[in-house]
C-alpha cells in the first residue's frame, strides 16, 4: 500500500531549469518514490530531453518515460500517465514547482490512516524565480468542507495532490477539459469518494503574472462555459448556481490582468494569507 508513483506531464514550452529543480525536489524526500512517470506531451526541446536523460541515468529503476508524438493537451496526457503508473497511490506533480522534503511521507501516511481517495495540502505561492513568498493558499480540511466548497471553486491545490489510481479510473479518469482538467476530476470523484487536505504547506508554487494572464481572454471564457455545463449536467451545481458562477467567472476573465490578480488574491482564494502568517 505504501508504494507509490509520481506523475509529471511536460511539454516543449516548459523551462528546463525549473523542471530540473522540480525533479530534484522529488528525490530530495524523506520518502523516496518507487516510480516517477514522465509523460512527454509531444516532442520536447533538446534541453528538456537532457534533463530527463540525466535523471533516467541517475535513477534507472525509478524513472519511466512515456512519449507521445504530438501535443494533445494536459487532460489526455495525464489520463495516459495514470494508466502507465504501476502503483495505486499516485502523487501529482507540476514540472515547475518544488516539493517540501516531507511531502510524500505525509501524503502516503494520510492514505494509511484515513479512508480517502484524494489527499492534498496547503501551498505557498512564490514569484516565478522562487525568490519571494507571496501568499499561502489554504484549502478546506475535511471531506464535508471540501464537498461544500466544491461548487464554488476547486477544493484541492492540484499541484499538491495525490490520489488512488483505481478510484480515478473508476470515475472515468482525466478528460480533455482545458484549464479545468483537475477540477473536473475532483467533481467526478467527490460524488462518491472522500477527500482530505493536510493543513501544512507541502509545495512551493511558481505563481507570477503569467498565471493570471492564462485565466483571461475569449478562449478562457469558452473553457469556463464548457466546464460549468459539464458539472451542471453532473448535478454538482443547480441551474441558478450555473448562471451565477458562470457569469462571475466570465467577468473576472475579461477584466484587465492587473485587476484580475487583485480579485483572485483578495476575493477568490479561500484562506489566502501572508506567507509569514501561515
Amino acid at each position: 500500500m505504501d508504494k507509490f508513483s509520481v506523475l509529471i506531464s511536460i511539454y516543449a514550452k516548459e523551462s528546463p531549469s525549473y523542471f530540473m529543480d522540480s525533479l530534484n525536489s522529488v528525490f530530495n524526500q524523506t520518502l523516496i518514490p518507487n516510480e516517477v512517470v514522465i509523460v512527454e506531451d509531444g516532442p520536447l526541446t533538446n534541453e528538456l530531453d537532457s534533463v530527463i536523460d540525466m535523471f533516467v541515468s541517475k535513477y534507472p529503476n525509478i524513472m519511466k518515460v512515456v512519449k507521445f508524438p504530438v501535443n494533445r493537451g494536459l487532460g489526455p496526457a495525464l489520463a495516459d500517465g495514470i494508466k502507465a503508473c504501476s502503483y495505486d497511490i499516485i502523487v501529482r506533480m507540476d514540472s515547475d514547482d518544488i516539493c517540501l522534503p516531507d511531502r510524500f511521507e505525509k501524503l502516503v501516511g494520510t492514505f494509511r490512516n484515513k479512508d480517502v481517495s484524494i489527499v492534498s495540502s496547503n501551498v505557498v505561492e512564490y514569484d516565478e524565480k522562487m525568490e519571494h513568498a507571496l501568499k499561502c493558499k489554504v484549502v478546506p480540511e475535511t471531506d464535508l468542507e471540501i464537498k461544500k466548497f466544491l461548487k464554488q471553486r476547486s477544493p484541492f491545490n492540484h499541484m499538491a495532490v495525490a490520489f488512488l489510481k483505481n478510484d480515478v479510473l473508476e470515475v472515468g479518469n482525466y478528460e480533455n477539459v482545458p484549464y479545468f482538467e483537475d477540477y473536473h476530476l475532483w467533481c467526478k470523484m467527490m460524488k462518491t469518494k472522500k477527500g482530505y487536505n493536510i493543513q501544512d504547506n507541502l509545495v512551493n508554487v511558481r505563481a507570477g503574472d503569467e498565471m493570471f494572464k492564462r485565466r483571461g481572454g475569449l478562449n478562457y471564457v469558452r473553457c469556463i462555459i464548457n466546464f460549468q455545463r459539464k458539472i451542471y449536467k453532473m448535478g454538482i451545481i443547480s441551474m441558478a448556481e450555473f448562471i451565477v458562477y458562470t457569469i462571475g467567472r466570465i467577468v473576472v476573465s475579461i477584466i484587465p490582468n492587473s485587476l484580475r490578480k487583485i480579485i483572485y488574491n483578495v476575493f477568490l482564494r479561500v484562506g489566502v494569507k501572508n506567507e509569514e502568517n501561515c
